[in-house]
């Protein structure tokens, strides 16, 4: 609801190009995508959220946006990173290191997140009344129109055994398993190793 109202509005306030509605109407329409558990999420996660010392991932900031939610939603900004290879292995990473069912659409959700980021900086211009902001907006709508051209968020596909399972789960306990069955030697995502190197340093 809270993506479609975010849709609606920018449709709303300005034409947007229509193979990108299309593209955001049809995943949002499809159940499956947002077939996920929520999580604490940060909220308004990116490159400056981290606090490094010594090259060392030791802390985050600016958690004045924290909600449960969509984990998607966290993953939205790496899925723009310029650098070569960071994107695959911070999710792979990432994959890793969580429990429970797998989220089957967890990419196409987080790339969902990071397009739709362009309708929030245009409303924001909009409530603003800044045109600046707005003709940037729309800048980088044509842009990303031109991109993705008619291709899909989402392909179309019949629901895997383990979506049908999600499906049938009626409590959070069935996806998440209580903190005694959790594996202490599980793997962890590794920040500073990710997003930061002697070559690339993405800041």
């Amino acid at each position: 609801k809270r993506l479609l109202s975010l849709l609606d509005e920018a449709a709303a306030a300005t034409p947007l190009p229509p193979n990108l509605y299309g593209r955001w109407e049809a995943a949002l329409d499809d159940v499956s995508l947002l077939r996920f558990q929520t999580v604490p999420v940060h909220g308004d996660l990116g490159p400056d959220s981290f606090i490094c010392s010594g090259g060392v991932v030791s802390a985050m900031s600016a958690f004045a946006s924290a909600h449960m939610g969509d984990p998607a939603e966290d993953l939205a900004w790496i899925m723009t990173c310029p650098v070569e290879g960071v994107r695959d292995s911070f999710l792979d990473s990432y994959r890793s290191s969580r429990t429970g069912l797998e989220d089957l659409h967890l990419v196409s959700r987080a790339q969902l997140w990071s397009e739709l980021a362009i309708l929030r900086w245009l409303l924001h211009g909009v409530r603003n009344e800044d045109d600046e902001i707005i003709q940037d907006a729309k800048s980088m709508l044509a842009d990303l129109s031109d991109a993705v051209g008619e291709e899909p968020l989402m392909p179309s596909h019949t629901l895997s055994e383990q979506e049908v399972e999600f499906d049938n789960l009626d409590e959070v306990g069935q996806v998440i398993p209580p903190a005694e069955e959790i594996d202490p030697n599980a793997p962890t995502v590794n920040l500073s190793e990710i997003l930061y190197s002697e070559e690339d340093d993405w800041r």
